[in-house]
């Protein structure tokens, strides 16, 4: 134990001094790129700064299928790395509850200009997403003639590898990457995305046949921000995110899963060796203060549960009136699905209500946390049972035993104190070497049945499980026949366009008229006329000063849209 407590010290002087040393070199502020995944019965915010599903002040993995659709079990997560360098130096960066003056990661990729990494944060401060109908109307275009003629922005914008459309929308260009970028189905297998020869977004886990209903990426790393998070040294690594949901009207497991996946490359020129990469959470099932959890190590799964049979502290009621689930609290499960969960612990947000155990405020102690192990006096092994705090049993895990096993450990059998706690699920990575990836998937799924009580419900986690990880084993192939919404598309028949070819004007009349935006396009992608809020029933769009040629005509009326070709002579 003492050798561990001067291992501690001495990594927190390190940690310190070198942290202070490097300050002047980031560049970049906190991301505000922000979306909603929207694809099936979760609404899910996301971000890039290193934490997911909250908007920096409210919880956001909603379950829509409730009587207040704003109800949600998740309030944050967060992805946290450690390791040491080849100077045996600790590297570390850890998403949290990010503001504007504590965050470790900043947008975009880590570019190299003569041996020096830059970095372009305000352009890649965004998200690109894709819709399921979109990509069906793509696949669908370019199976007619082996001819795109229909240019979906979000397809031909999309940042996937080589992509030469890509500037045209976007106003700059993509950096080439080993590692690939935006991941997509390559139709015609020569490495690059290029949309025009039938290319189409598509996770890299996923059969081309099973289309999303919504998907969004991004790229962010941990060496363009200043740390102010966890205080450590950056690890120089870049992530590409992929978040995705399946609309599966015969699966309930896929209707209420959310799928995530981060691409983790070493930019630098350092292995990162003694690795673990973290899947920190503060899940409020409902009302945030009478939550329990645990996990199920065999099957790589964490999971939190409703302390008693109504969710809520006085009642069905909670503080600052956040909507609960009332006499039906559910379950949320998070599964691992292509690696192997190393360790699970948690920590308090309150210690006194969590026997002392309080969450980590300088990097070794975000590191001791990664490990398994709690930091508190230098280092405490968790132990089987109780708080899992000086037992005699040692074990990698906390809280393994279903909640109704008497004879298990779980919070429900421990009786333990109901609090507000964040747990940290971890995966020994081992050595990253310079530019090597690895890549984390996972599946974030909502139980609930109205005839099990609370700690039942946990056994939807057990059964159900199996069969998601063999769809994922499976890449969704025969997971179900997706759905693909319509709800975003105009009806043609309701809109005419004329003349086509045209020669000085496009005349665009339409049946019932609404608050339109117009958009044409030319063949590359590149916007050449907008007009806005434009409400009438006939509309003349100006074409006489384009070159001749093919040309993309997008209409947006009320959240549906529409995408046709025509012809300038």
């Amino acid at each position: 134990m003492k050798k561990f407590t001067n291992t501690f010290l001495y990594i927190f002087f390190i940690c310190f001094f070198s942290f202070l040393n490097k300050m002047h070199a980031q560049e970049c502020g906190v991301p505000n790129a922000f979306k909603t995944l929207e694809g099936n019965n979760i609404s899910a915010d996301i971000l890039i700064d290193g934490t997911l599903f909250w908007d920096r002040n409210n919880a956001g993995f909603r379950i829509t299928t409730q009587p207040n659709p704003q109800t949600a079990t998740v309030f944050v997560e967060g992805l946290w790395m450690g390791g040491f360098d080849n100077n045996g130096d600790l590297r570390l960066a850890a998403g949290q509850y990010t503001t504007g003056f504590n965050n470790d990661y900043a947008a975009g990729p880590i570019l190299i200009d003569n041996g020096q990494m830059t970095f372009d944060c305000d352009n890649y401060d965004q998200l690109w997403e894709v819709f399921d109908y979109e990509i069906q109307q793509h696949i669908a275009d370019f199976a007619e003639d082996g001819i795109i003629n229909n240019v979906i922005p979000n397809i031909f914008g999309y940042p996937g590898n080589n992509n030469l459309f890509f500037e045209n929308f976007h106003g700059f260009s993509l950096p080439y990457s080993s590692h690939g970028l935006a991941p997509f189905f390559d139709n015609d297998n020569d490495g690059n995305y290029n949309p025009s020869a039938g290319d189409y977004p598509l996770p890299e886990s996923v059969h081309p046949n099973a289309i999303p209903s919504h998907l969004i990426w991004g790229i962010f790393n941990d060496a363009g921000a200043n740390h102010t998070q966890s205080g450590g040294m950056a690890l120089n690594a870049e992530i590409h995110q992929t978040i995705w949901s399946f609309n599966c009207a015969e699966n309930e497991i896929l209707n209420n899963t959310v799928f995530t996946s981060h691409k983790i490359i070493n930019r630098g020129t350092s292995a990162i060796d003694s690795m673990y990469v973290g899947s920190w959470s503060d899940m409020d099932i409902g009302c945030y203060n009478d939550d329990y959890f645990g996990c199920i190590p065999e099957m790589n799964t964490y999971y939190s549960y409703n302390e008693d049979p109504i969710d809520g502290l006085n009642g069905s009621e909670c503080t600052n009136e956040i909507p609960t689930f009332a006499d039906n609290p559910p379950v949320q499960a998070v599964t691992i699905l292509n690696q192997e969960m190393d360790n699970f612990i948690y920590y308090g947000k309150n210690p006194l209500g969590s026997g002392g155990i309080y969450g980590p405020n300088i990097s070794p102690e975000y590191y001791t946390f990664l490990t398994g192990w709690f930091p508190m006096n230098g280092g405490i092994p968790l132990t089987y049972g109780g708080t899992g705090i000086n037992g005699s049993q040692l074990t990698k895990f906390a809280y393994p035993d279903h909640p109704n096993d008497t004879l298990g450990w779980s919070m429900a059998q421990t009786n333990t104190y109901y609090s507000n706690r964040t747990s940290l699920a971890n995966i020994k990575i081992g050595s990253l070497q310079p530019n090597e990836s690895i890549t984390i998937t996972k599946a974030y799924t909502f139980y609930q049945d109205e005839n099990l009580d609370h700690l039942s419900t946990v056994d939807l986690v057990y059964d159900n499980t199996p069969l998601l990880q063999q769809m994922f084993d499976d890449n969704f192939e025969s997971a179900c026949t997706f759905v693909v919404s319509d709800k975003n598309v105009l009806e043609e028949s309701s809109i005419q366009v004329f003349p086509n070819p045209t020669t000085d004007i496009l005349n665009v009349k339409i049946e019932n008229p609404a608050l339109a935006n117009f958009s044409i396009f030319d063949i590359y992608g590149k916007k050449v006329l907008e007009k806005k809020g434009v409400n009438q029933p006939e509309v003349q769009l100006s074409t006489s000063a384009f070159s001749s040629g093919v040309y993309f005509l997008k209409i947006e009326i009320e959240g549906k849209e529409m995408m046709m070709k025509f012809l300038k002579l």
